[in-house]
């Protein structure tokens, strides 16, 4: 068994394809028509393209009960955590492309991490492991 996709939830599928593209160095995986008004839109790192993130938008509702709850939910998807080399060089490239942070890099037992917004206020963790790696096993 493996995760293959996760969502999130967006105002406009092509306003968050460009977005993510543009800022993140996402690419489009899939986008099919699912009605004559939906459609599904994945977007995928290039270094993990087995991973898609499904750009939930209020138009793939099957009524207006679940577009309305969709509609609430933007901007308050759970967060994604994304593992980098350096976080705080990342965040320097993301900031000089307009990218909001609500956390700068901050240095824990467990690595560094820093959080970003979305266009919609989604938040997403940047980790970056500790020297020697994350710490293994529990504490006893």
């Amino acid at each position: 068994m493996k995760v293959t996709h996760t969502g999130i939830f967006v105002r406009d599928q092509e306003e968050a394809v460009q977005w993510y593209s543009e800022k993140l160095g996402f690419r489009k995986a899939a986008d099919m028509p699912m009605s004559e008004t939906a459609r599904w839109v994945t977007m995928s790192l290039p270094e993990q393209p087995g991973l898609e993130i499904v750009l939930e938008a209020p138009s793939m509702a099957n009524n207006e009960a679940m577009a309305t709850d969709m509609r609430a939910r933007i901007g308050k998807s759970n967060a994604l955590v994304f593992e980098v080399a350096d976080v705080r060089q990342l965040v320097d490239e993301l900031k000089a492309k307009g990218v909001k942070f609500v956390m700068d890099p901050t240095d824990f037992p467990w690595g560094t991490q820093a959080v970003f917004a979305d266009l919609y206020d989604n938040q997403f963790v940047i980790s970056q492991a500790p020297q020697g790696g994350y710490p293994t096993g529990l504490p006893e």
